[in-house]
């Protein structure tokens, strides 16, 4: 029975992964060209292990109100996101780091005419 609760779980999380990694874009983050996708936090270092093979790094992002938190991962042979993450004010590891940035409040105020 838990086998197969495991493989449906497994099988959402799989097309969750698949969504996400189709709605990224390339951006650039500290210079670098990389995948960006907004996704949550949850499933964030599942996505960018696979978005950063091929790129110096991946990078995702989900807004809180004004605030942006950003999450960066590499791979084995990638960039050293904590270095990138510091100059931003964040900080972690190697291959997994992040920090948060402000959104201006022209993206949070918004009109039909803007």
């Amino acid at each position: 029975f838990l086998a197969a609760e495991g493989e449906i779980i497994n099988r959402y999380r799989r097309r969750i992964i698949d969504m996400h990694r189709n709605k990224a874009v390339l951006g650039s983050i500290d210079g670098y060209q990389v995948p960006v996708v907004n996704c949550y936090e949850e499933i964030a270092s599942d996505i960018l292990a696979e978005l950063a093979v091929g790129h110096p790094f991946a990078g995702s992002y989900q807004d809180h109100g004004t605030l942006r938190k950003w999450s960066l991962r590499s791979s084995a042979t990638g960039a050293d996101v904590a270095a990138i993450a510091e100059r931003f004010g964040g900080g972690g590891h190697r291959h997994a780091a992040g920090f948060i940035t402000h959104l201006p409040r022209s993206l949070v105020n918004i009109s039909p005419d803007t």
